[in-house]
């Protein structure tokens, strides 16, 4: 921490230039602005903004640069150094600069710092008329023109200023399109004729680069005097994505031809952020554009057709009430169409675009109005999900009568209705009433959302079913398993389906039936499941009848009741007549125990039937299956029943049959320095399969424990078979 200030003042009385230049970093920013004053008026400001321009001393060159200018507006005069002239000229108060100053402000002008050049335009402005001082160098005049194609619009403003005060005139035409576009006088670039199109047109695109509405105007009006209509595609895309309604005004200025052409191609956007400000341009445009707008219509996408109506509707043009008209059934615009139209003074007709406007304005006295076009809209109403209106809906479409019911029958008579409109369409159809309302109601009982519904409606009515599937459908429905019996093979097919689909209570309301008729043909119905290949439908199939206390009584039936129930005990017991639902059971394959069973009972009956589940059977991966099967074969071929076709076909596998099986295989092999020998498990044993097993070590340590795969083809049984 230091104990005094630099004395600046003292210093500058004993002119310790050295010390001044010290107290220039000083860390107190009064104290180094103090030496800049002091320097300056010892003579060596120029000096001093040299050697800080020289050494890109940047922070003094400020401070130097600052004293100046505070210099200019306060009046003050140093020795010999610069000087203040209050009197007004054309350019402003004049600063009269010693000539050392000018260097110091080139070497400025020539740095890439912006503000080191920025303030060297600046001072530079301020410049001697040659009267006192001698001119400028030609240097800067040159430097001066370089900024006129600067990139920072300042430092070209700037240039251009500082070339006026000196009275500088371009020798070209370039160099005057140049200076004209610095000084912002682009009126002035247009009377240069073509060579100012192209450095107008950069100008106009960095303008709009950068927002600067101030600058597009008067860039743009000149361009149009030029009559380059490059720009019109732009100033639309711009004026669509910005929304700057300034340059709806504009546009009418540059040719209606080129600027009507990018408006229409700006309608096929895929975004439009700023509607209002496109729509604001097209607007007085929409008489000349009327056919073009027709034409394209087709083309657009939503928020093009959305901007075309606003601007339909705002030049009241009654003659696109047809082509809107199109748009009252779209998912998105139909709300906008209904608007528009009504804004339009569209007066409902009789038909269905007439329809759609009433539903879309919710004027339903006005659907009852259009008729019989109204009711396929009302149905779709109906049909959707979120459509909130819909008691109204269905109120005008009971009021609509007897034309709703012949709609409805032609449209089930081609097709189902959806689940919603069917549900809906039972009311609306019941309230109508009359007898022609009944067939609609049988067809709606098809459908299983309203089936039950339609059913209790045509109960209401008084509706006697006749015996077909209509009438047992009705039936079940309704719960009246006695008439629906009644009606004979309909009635009992539709019990069954019930049936299987688990209706509840119906076994309970058979039972209670004292009908031995009607009930002896359900039960033929139920029998004939029971042999079904389907698992589910003949198990449920047998439950109903064990509930029913109906076991069949022919044995083959028997024998297929006891296996829908996997009653294998039971279904063995009946001898010959099991025989086909035993081999159906082995087909599906069940758990090898099962498949055991099944190959006894099989086995026990020695019929020629199971010789070829007998063959098949020894290829099993199972070796005691494969021993039951071997057994039968021998025993089938010693019986005597064979055809010989059979007996061949077992003499084909004999010798399998006989041939010595060996499960285990053994040896020995030294593993970790342990003797051991292997032994294969004899449930390893699969024919035609991998086998794996480990190998026991003999020292029983846990060490040389190996693992051997082996494919084992040893099929062989063992069994005696003499011929």
């Amino acid at each position: 921490m230091r104990l005094f200030k630099p004395n600046v003042k003292k210093m500058q009385q004993s002119r310790d230039v050295q010390g001044l230049m010290t107290a220039l970093g000083d860390q107190d920013p009064e104290i180094a602005r103090d030496a800049v004053r002091a320097l300056i008026g010892l003579g060596l400001g120029a000096d001093l903004m040299m050697a800080a321009a020289q050494q890109s001393a940047w922070p003094v060159w400020q401070l130097v640069t600052q004293y100046i200018e505070s210099g200019l507006s306060s009046g003050w005069v140093a020795a010999d150094e610069l000087s203040y002239v209050s009197e007004w000229t054309t350019q402003g108060s004049v600063v009269r600069y010693s000539p050392r100053f000018v260097e110091p402000f080139l070497t400025g002008l020539r740095q890439g710092d912006p503000a080191v050049k920025a303030t060297a335009v600046r001072l530079l402005g301020h410049l001697d008329d040659g009267t006192r001082y001698p001119p400028l160098p030609r240097e800067a005049l040159r430097g001066f023109r370089k900024l006129l194609s600067a990139d920072d619009p300042y430092l070209r403003s700037g240039g251009a200023r500082a070339l006026q005060a000196l009275g500088w005139q371009p020798d070209d035409a370039a160099s005057a399109v140049a200076f004209f576009i610095a000084m912002g006088q682009y009126e002035q670039c247009a009377a240069l004729g073509p060579a100012a199109a192209e450095p107008l047109l950069r100008v106009f695109h960095d303008a709009l680069r950068q927002r600067n509405m101030k600058a597009v105007p008067p860039v743009v009006r000149a361009l149009g005097a030029l009559g380059d209509s490059r720009v019109v595609l732009p100033l639309v895309d711009y004026l669509r994505e910005s929304g700057e309604t300034v340059l709806v005004d504009l546009l009418a200025e540059l040719p209606a031809e080129d600027v009507n052409a990018a408006l229409l191609g700006a309608l096929h956007s895929a975004h439009i952020p700023h509607p209002a400000a496109l729509k604001a341009a097209l607007a007085p445009r929409a008489a000349a554009l009327r056919t073009q707008l027709r034409e394209e219509w087709g083309r657009l996408d939503t928020a093009g057709k959305r901007l075309v109506m606003d601007v339909w509707v705002d030049a009241g043009d009654g003659e696109a009430i047809p082509v809107i008209q199109g748009l009252l059934q779209h998912p998105e615009l139909h709300e906008p169409a209904g608007a528009a139209l009504k804004n339009l003074g569209f007066t409902p007709g009789h038909d269905v675009a007439s329809a759609e406007y009433c539903l879309q304005n919710k004027d339903f006295a006005g659907c009852v109005a259009v008729g019989r076009a109204a009711i396929p809209p009302l149905l779709r109403c109906l049909e959707d999900e979120e459509y909130p209106h819909v008691r109204e809906v269905g109120d005008v479409l009971i009021r609509l009568g007897e034309p709703v019911i012949a709609q409805l029958t032609e449209r089930l008579k081609k097709d189902t209705l959806s689940g919603r409109l069917a549900k809906r369409a039972v009311r609306i159809v019941a309230d109508i009433g009359g007898p022609e309302t009944m067939p609609v109601l049988v067809q709606l009982m098809k459908q299983p959302e309203a089936a039950q519904k339609a059913a209790r409606e045509l109960e209401a009515l008084g509706w006697q079913p006749g015996a077909d599937p209509e009438g047992a459908r009705y039936c079940a429905l309704t719960g009246r398993w006695a008439d629906c019996l009644a009606l004979g093979e309909p009635g009992v097919e539709q019990v069954v389906r019930e049936i299987m689909n688990g209706r509840q209570g119906m076994v309970a309301a058979i039972g209670a039936m004292d009908d031995s008729e009607r009930l002896a043909l359900l039960r033929r119905k139920l029998e004939a499941v029971l042999s079904q290949p389907d698992a589910v439908r003949r198990r449920q199939a047998a439950t109903v009848l064990h509930e029913l206390d109906w076991p069949p009584a022919e044995p083959v039936t028997l024998a297929w009741y006891r296996f829908a129930r996997e009653d294998l005990d039971g279904c063995g017991q009946l001898g010959a007549a099991a025989l086909e639902p035993l081999l159906a059971w082995w087909r599906e394959s069940p758990a090898p125990s099962v498949r055991k069973e099944i190959l006894t009972r099989l086995a026990a009956l020695t019929t020629a039937d199971a010789v070829p589940v007998f063959l098949e059977t020894l290829n099993d991966s199972d070796k005691e299956i494969r021993r039951l099967a071997a057994q039968a074969l021998v025993e089938l071929y010693t019986s005597g029943r064979l055809t010989d076709a059979d007996r061949t076909a077992i003499l084909n596998v004999r010798a399998r049959i006989t041939a010595a099986h060996q499960d285990r295989r053994s040896h020995d092999d030294r593993a970790s320095h342990f003797d051991h020998t292997s032994y294969a498990a004899a449930s390893d044993c699969n024919t035609g399969t991998f086998s794996s097993h480990k190998d026991i070590p003999n020292a029983g340590w846990g060490h040389g424990v190996h693992k051997d795969v082996k494919r084992h083809t040893d099929s062989g049984i063992g069994l005696d078979f003499p011929v």
